[in-house]
């Protein structure tokens, strides 16, 4: 039963279109932007059904979206996924958006390259290289990994 006014579901949807727009958003972004507009659960529930419907809105594109970005700035898979769960979307979404994330490889390769764009002044480098690389979210393996590498490389050309 459809009880939202035909006037505030195009106000909804042009909201949702303006959202859009801009950048891919998750189905619980929006809703909580469109909260803060003002608009009612019904309205916002209305919208969102309506913008699913027409493909305005898709958690997995905004997942492969965000996963691209988020890789390029040399975020680690696990703070990625972390950050998709509090955006609310669903693992098995997260999980079919796999092959947008880097390789194990590649995030071992990202790992290092993060160690390299600044140096460490700290008693305890190897600490210090794994708190900003799990902090960046790389698994504790990557991590050691990269930092046991990186160290060892530093110290052959010292």
């Amino acid at each position: 039963m459809q009880t939202v006014s035909l006037k505030r579901h195009i106000a909804v949807m042009d909201k949702i279109t303006a959202l859009s727009n801009v950048r891919e958003r998750s189905r619980k972004e929006t809703r909580e932007r469109l909260a803060r507009s003002g608009f009612s659960e019904e309205e916002i529930q209305d919208g969102i059904d309506t913008a699913l419907r027409v493909g305005l809105i898709s958690d997995e594109r905004y997942a492969r979206s965000f996963i691209r970005g988020k890789v390029h700035a040399g975020w680690g898979r696990e703070r990625i996924i972390r950050r998709l769960e509090e955006c609310g979307v669903d693992s098995s979404v997260i999980s079919a958006c796999q092959n947008e994330f880097a390789s194990p490889e590649e995030e071992y390769e990202s790992a290092l390259y993060e160690l390299e764009k600044r140096s460490c002044h700290a008693a305890d480098p190897y600490v210090s290289y794994m708190r900003r690389l799990l902090g960046k979210g790389y698994s504790h393996e990557v991590s050691r990994r990269a930092v046991h590498d990186y160290l060892s490389r530093s110290r052959g050309n010292a």
